[in-house]
């Protein structure tokens, strides 16, 4: 069963992650990956260039509006597989740089609304294992009201 509010302005997690694969996919030209990306560079057998994975870390951030509801917060974590030129390696690390701009701008246009905040946090580099895959990660931080809870009255 999914979640569903009558109240407009409250998002569902799914609906976040969702709205970013969409953007990554349509607005970047990237696939996702079948299999999670790993960040430390270890990565899964019959990975393609040009794709990504997401990882969403959520929880609460103790924010409430004057009606109750739930001040939601996600890390989340865009992971991209970029095949890596030995032959040319500052040039192909530069270009990375470019393109992972492209994602951040992306997501914060085309995600970022009055009811979802998105905000870049960091961006990490790390090569694969075998040495033929930059792993570009990078961490936003997304904040939306989510769920309507009772206030605790004290008596």
């Amino acid at each position: 069963m999914s979640w569903t509010s009558t109240d407009a302005s409250l998002v569902g997690f799914a609906a976040v992650v969702q709205a970013m694969r969409k953007v990554i996919e349509s607005q970047c030209g990237l696939a996702m990956s079948p299999k999670m990306i790993d960040h430390t560079g270890s990565t899964p057998g019959g990975l393609i260039d040009d794709t990504f994975s997401l990882d969403v870390q959520s929880e609460n951030t103790d924010k409430y509006r004057e009606d109750s509801v739930i001040r939601a917060g996600h890390a989340l974590r865009v992971i991209v597989a970029r095949r890596f030129n030995a032959a040319d390696e500052l040039a192909d690390y530069i270009a990375a740089m470019r393109f992972e701009e492209e994602i951040i701008r992306a997501l914060a246009e085309r995600v970022a609304t009055y009811d979802v905040g998105v905000a870049w946090r960091r961006t990490e580099r790390t090569r694969s294992v075998g040495g033929e895959y930059l792993i570009v990660t990078i961490t936003l931080y997304c904040e939306h009201d989510w769920y309507s809870q009772p206030l605790a009255v004290a008596s």
